[in-house]
This record gives structure tokens, C-alpha cells and sequence, in this order.
């Protein structure tokens, strides 16, 4: 049976869907189709029984995918509104518009979303580099004034969805204590009836 460790760099990307309840969900959509899946190891598995003969991307990776960002050039509307929440944002470089592949999460056996590397044998992205990437990106752009908005609105999309995501992650760990003192308190009561 295929698992996650089966999907070869470049068969594949992340990317945000709204499904049927309306809920934004990490997916993780094969290149040679476009096929989504909720999980690494469904997507292994659909790869390698649709797509067999060279588990290889359908397209070249692009400049963005192998780390060569500074010598990319940016097409004039190119860069997205928005990307994955607290990690690089996906800007194409060669005119794909398919996000890079960003194994930014995969959801653990307990429900949670565990980070991942942004990148082949790197870890999570540092402030600094992405206050070099973010150079780099100025550099290509120069003086053109419409790329510069469109930039500037992807940063501010990307702030947006960082808050959230760290809001959310606040949630959740304040749900999660409010929950274990719902059930101390039940135990205590337990113990008195059962006058332990």
C-alpha cells in the first residue's frame, strides 16, 4: 500500500478548497490531473495507481521549486492574493500558476495539522529568510507600480492569514483546557457519589 513517503518532489501541491460544509481544507492536488485529496497518503496512493509509469511532475519544476527565486523573473498579474496561512507564499515565477509544492501540513493521527518543511531538506522558514525572499521579490519588480500593489496586497493576505491561523491555534488550545476542566470536575463529582 502506498503511503506519503511514496510522492515523488514535484507530482504534487498544496492548495486551500472550500468543500461541501463551506470549510476551507489543505489539499493535496496531483499535477498530472488536478485530482484532490484530503490526505498525502490518498494522493501516494492515486499517483501511483493513475500515474504509474514515471511518478515524475507533468511539467518542469519551475525556478520557484528548486530554490532559484532571485533569478526568476514575475509576470505583470501573476502573483496570488493569497497563499498557505504562516508559510511562504507560492509566488510563480515562470508564469505557472500552480502553487510550488509546500508540504506545509499533514494531519496527524489525533486531528491535528502538524507544520512541515517548506522546502526539500529545509525547515520551517526563518524572518530572515523571508525578509530575503522578500528582497529578492523587490529587486525583480523595480519600479513597475501595479506589480508593486499586487505584491504589497499578496504580504497583507498573507498577515491576514497568519493571525488567523494563530488565532485559531489559541482556540483551540483554550477549548482544549476548558475541556479537561469540564472533565476534573466530573471526576471530582464521580468520586463523591462513589464516596471515594
Amino acid at each position: 500500500m502506498a503511503d506519503s513517503s511514496d510522492l515523488a518532489p514535484g507530482t504534487f501541491y498544496t492548495e486551500h478548497i472550500i468543500d461541501n460544509k463551506g470549510v476551507k481544507r489543505l489539499s493535496f492536488v496531483c499535477r498530472a490531473c488536478g485530482q484532490a485529496k484530503d490526505r498525502r497518503s490518498r494522493l501516494a496512493i492515486h499517483i501511483k495507481a493513475q500515474h504509474p509509469s514515471t511518478g515524475a511532475p507533468a511539467a518542469a519544476p519551475s525556478a520557484a521549486d528548486s530554490g532559484a527565486v532571485g533569478e526568476a523573473t514575475i509576470p505583470v498579474g501573476a502573483i496570488p492574493a493569497t497563499s498557505a496561512a504562516g508559510f511562504f507564499p507560492p509566488f510563480p515565477v515562470d508564469g505557472n500558476l500552480q502553487p510550488s509544492e509546500r508540504e506545509n501540513h499533514e494531519a496527524s493521527p489525533s486531528g491535528s495539522q502538524q507544520v512541515r518543511a517548506a522546502g526539500p531538506g529545509s525547515h520551517a522558514a526563518s524572518a530572515t529568510e523571508v525578509d530575503v525572499f522578500r528582497a529578492k521579490l523587490q529587486s525583480q519588480i523595480g519600479d513597475n507600480k501595479e506589480l508593486r500593489k499586487e505584491l504589497a496586497e499578496a504580504w497583507r493576505q498573507l498577515d491576514i492569514e497568519k493571525q488567523e491561523h494563530a488565532e485559531d491555534i489559541k482556540t483551540r488550545e483554550g477549548m482544549h483546557k476548558a475541556m479537561e476542566a469540564a472533565l476534573a470536575e466530573e471526576i471530582v463529582k464521580l468520586k463523591k457519589m462513589l464516596g471515594v
